[in-house]
Order: C-alpha cells, then structure tokens, then sequence
C-alpha cells in the first residue's frame, strides 16, 4: 500500500468516526427523527462499501470499520424500536426477494458442474454485487433484524462466490507448478487454453467467456488493483481486451511468425503478451504504466516459465520500439500521449513494414485511420487492421 494510500484511509476511518459520533449524538435525544433511520443506513452501507475486497486497507484499519459497522447497527435497531411505525411492507418484500435470490444461487452452485457454468454464475453475482449493496438504500425502514438478515444474506452470497473459485483454484496451480517445474510445454499450455476456447465456439467473440476465466485463474488475481501511480488525462482506465478476440486475431487474422515482435501498448495484467505467446511463435512486448499491473504480469510470466515475452514498466512515448513490426492498441491513451506513440510509429514505418490494430470505435481508432502512412486492410468484430502502403 502507498503512502498516498495509507493517508486517504487515516482520512477515510477518521471521517467515519466524525460522521457516526455526530449521528450517535443526535440519536440519543429523547426527540430523535427518524430520518435519522436513513442516515444511518446510508453510514452502513458506506462500510459495507468500503469493507468489499477489491478495496485496498490495512487489516487493523478494516477491524476498525467493522466494529464501527457493528454499533451503529445497533444504533440503528434501538432507534427503529423508538420508531415502529417505519416498517413497510415493500422493505420486507426486499428483504424475502434478496433471500430468495441467495436460496436460488445456493441451487445453481450445486448444479454448476462445468467450469464455464461456474464462472458465468460468479460474473453473475459480481454484476450485482453493487445492486445488492445498493438495496440498503431501500431497507432504511425496516425493523433491525431484519437489517442484520439482509446483511447476512449479501454475505452468504460472497460465500457462495467464493466457493465457487475454490473448485477450481487447484487445477490452476497445479498448472503453474507443472509450467514453472518444466512439466507442462508451451503446447501442452495451449491445449489446455484452446479447450476453453472452443467451448465458447464462434459466437462468443467480443463477449466475456470462458477463455477469460481461464486467463483470470491462470493469472490469480480476481480483482483489478489499486493504482500505485496517477493516470494523467490522456490515459485511459485498465479495461482488457476479450480473450476471444485476441485469439481470433492472431490465428485468424494476423499469423504473426518468428521474425514478428508484437507490442502492446497497456498491457495491464499481462493478458495479451501470455495469449501472444501461446499462440505464435512471435516476440511480445507489452507496455505498462501502472508498477502493480506490471508486478501482476512478471509473476505470471515467471510463474508459467514462459519466454520470448518482455514487459515493460514505463511511459509508452519514451519506450524503444524500433524493433516492432505489430502494434495493438485498445485506447490505452488518447490526446497528445497517443499522437507522440503514433510518431515513434511512423519512424518505425519508415524502416520497414508494419501493422497497426486498434480495437473498438474508439477515438484512438479514429485517429489512427486517419493517419496518411496507414491504410485500412480490413476489420472484423470491431477489430481495426491498418498496415503501411
């Protein structure tokens, strides 16, 4: 954790203690509203909010959240006794729906027998994830226990996500311990990939599937993390390129050979250099400005035991890649970050022949068809294929 980091949290538990003592305080007068109801809903579902895992803090500090989570549910029942006549009917059909919902996925985790069912049933909860949470919004009234029901629920249900990536979790690293020991080849690696592949079939591209979960397992890490360093305006958040795509890139469209070095300009969790490297015999090189992202993909790539892939940590525009011969973009950065890239470009293009991939209308794909030294050799799903005259 950053100490930039660490001190938005001082501010963020500190804050809560302020924003609870002064709710506490109004609490225990005799004349207490019971808008006070709402706020303090509001102040547990911020905790709630803050206590998800994908959130970055300290063990003691999270200790300190729960426990300040705990008494002002408390808080909230003692002044719903005060205040019975805020207990309508539609919060507790909330309530029975949320719980109906758990009931239902605790069935389908028995039925999900494959890992695509598995994984699309986790995708499932995390899309809604977020709506349960918000859905405290909508209990404000009900009576305390059935708050603590409704809270118990949400967690049961993270349980049940959980359970579902633990069937599944020793199958992976039993595959990186084989590819870090030598016991798995780079073929038998991509057999393993392209079952995934073709369970999905054909009308799976541009959509997450299961070549995606399997990469998300191979990589272990279930949650984009935090940012070390700032994004200036010109770049763009970390949002990953679908598996299926990509591998329909490469084999279908591209075939790159091993005199091709393959750059990847925000390469994140290392994704496309480890799907470069699994299927072609190329050189790839991917580019990344956040170190965590970075960290994430050195591991994976020593863990797997994978050469011909080199990353690097680094501002794109101040990067070599002189060597290229492919570059993809998937609007890593737009705005003059993207114009100085593309000028480093086009001195490779004066050297030697070269494609450009863009993926998606995006403004970066606008701008590269755009430039004079590129021409448009074909697109398909949304994927945009230019190469020198």
């Amino acid at each position: 954790m950053t100490a930039t980091q660490e001190e938005k949290n001082n501010v963020l538990i500190r804050n809560c203690h302020l924003t609870f003592a002064s709710l506490t305080k109004q609490c225990s007068r005799a004349e207490a509203p019971p808008s006070l109801l709402a706020e303090l809903a509001l102040f547990i579902e911020d905790c709630e909010l803050y206590l998800l895992p994908g959130y970055q803090m300290r063990a003691d500090q999270r200790d300190d959240l729960k426990k300040l989570r705990e008494v002002a549910i408390k808080e909230f029942q003692q002044l719903q006794q005060r205040h019975p006549e805020y207990t309508g009917a539609s919060e507790h059909e909330r309530i029975q729906e949320l719980l109906h919902e758990l009931k239902r996925l605790k069935n389908l985790e028995l039925q999900a027998t494959s890992f695509s069912e598995r994984q699309r049933l986790v995708e499932d909860i995390d899309l809604r994830c977020f709506e349960y949470q918000r859905d405290l919004r909508k209990v404000v009234h009900a009576y305390g226990p059935e708050l603590q029901t409704f809270l118990d629920a949400i967690e049961q249900i993270k349980t049940v996500r959980e359970s579902l990536l633990n069937v599944d979790r020793p199958y992976f690293l039993d595959i990186k311990q084989q590819c870090k020991h030598g016991k798995m080849s780079i073929d038998e690696l991509r057999e393993h990939y392209l079952t995934y592949v073709e369970a999905d079939g054909r009308d799976s591209l541009a959509r997450i599937g299961s070549a995606d979960y399997f990469l998300t397992h191979l990589i272990g890490v279930f949650h984009t993390p935090e940012h070390q360093e700032a994004f200036s305006d010109d770049m763009r958040h970390y949002y990953p390129t679908p598996a299926s795509i990509f591998t329909h890139l490469l084999s279908n469209k591209l075939s790159p050979t091993d005199q091709d070095v393959i750059y990847d300009f925000g390469s994140g969790l290392g994704r496309l250099p480890l799907l470069t490297r699994l299927l072609t015999p190329a050189l790839a090189v991917g580019i990344e400005y956040e170190p965590r992202y970075h960290q994430v993909a050195e591991t994976l790539i020593d863990d797997l035991n994978l050469d011909n892939v080199r990353l690097v940590c680094g501002d794109a525009q101040e990067v070599d890649i002189s060597d290229g011969t492919i570059f993809y973009f998937y609007e890593p950065f737009r705005g003059p970050l993207l114009q100085r890239v593309v000028e480093k470009i086009f001195q490779v293009a004066e050297q030697r022949s070269v494609t450009v991939v863009s993926y998606g209308k995006t403004q970066c794909t606008q701008y590269l068809r755009e430039q004079d030294f590129l021409r448009l050799a074909c697109s398909d799903h949304d994927l945009f294929i230019l190469k020198t005259e």
